[in-house]
C-alpha cells in the first residue's frame, strides 16, 4: 500500500491556470466505529515559472458506498451576552479566505464578515448581531477555494443569551 498520489495535468501557464482535483477517500464499511480517515492531504505543484505546496481541507467521512452530494461541515458557535457570536472551525485549508453570513429567526439573512484560516486551518470570526432577536439563527461558513459549507446553529437573543450551541448532524446522501 502507498501513501502517496500523482497526478499529472500537463503544463500550467504561469498566468493563472488553475486545476482542481476532488479525492474521494472512503471508509470500509468493516472498520470499526469512530476510526478516523486521516489528516490533512499535502500537495506539491510546479509550473513554469515556480513551484509550492499546501495542505487540504480536513476530509469529510462517508461509509463505502455512500455519496456526498454536498459536503457540509460542522461550524461551532457560542453566543456573548452582548449580541457577539464567535463562528469558527478547523476545517479550512490553511490561509483560506471564509465568507460568513446568518439567518435571523425571521429568516433575514446578513453578512457577517470574511477572514482568512489560520496557518493550522482554524477560520474565527466574532460578529454583532443585527438587532439581535430572541430565537434560532443559523450561522454559516462558505469556503471561497474549494467551495464547501460549514454550517452551526445556536438558540439567543439580547435577552435570553445563549441558549444551547450545536453544530448540525453530518448528513449523506
Amino acid at each position: 500500500m502507498t501513501d502517496s498520489l500523482v497526478i499529472q495535468t500537463g503544463p500550467l501557464e504561469p498566468s493563472g491556470d488553475v486545476v482542481t482535483t476532488t479525492l474521494r477517500l472512503l471508509v470500509l464499511t468493516s472498520a470499526p466505529d469512530s476510526t478516523p480517515l486521516g489528516a490533512r492531504l499535502s500537495y506539491t505543484w510546479y509550473d513554469r515559472r515556480s513551484g509550492g505546496t499546501g495542505r487540504s481541507n480536513l476530509p469529510i467521512v462517508a461509509q463505502a458506498g455512500e455519496m456526498i452530494a454536498q459536503p457540509i461541515y460542522p461550524l461551532m458557535v457560542q453566543w456573548a451576552a452582548d449580541a457577539t457570536i464567535s463562528a469558527s472551525s478547523p476545517i479550512f485549508a490553511p490561509g483560506e479566505p471564509v465568507a460568513f453570513w446568518y439567518h435571523t429567526p425571521s429568516g433575514a439573512v446578513e453578512a457577517a464578515g470574511r477572514v482568512s484560516a489560520d496557518r493550522d486551518g482554524v477560520a474565527r470570526l466574532d460578529f454583532k448581531v443585527v438587532g439581535s432577536t430572541k430565537g434560532s439563527y443559523s450561522i454559516v461558513a462558505y469556503v471561497l477555494w474549494t467551495q464547501f459549507t460549514a454550517v452551526g446553529s445556536i438558540r439567543g437573543g439580547l435577552d435570553g443569551g445563549a441558549q444551547y450551541s450545536h453544530p448540525p448532524r453530518m448528513r449523506s446522501r
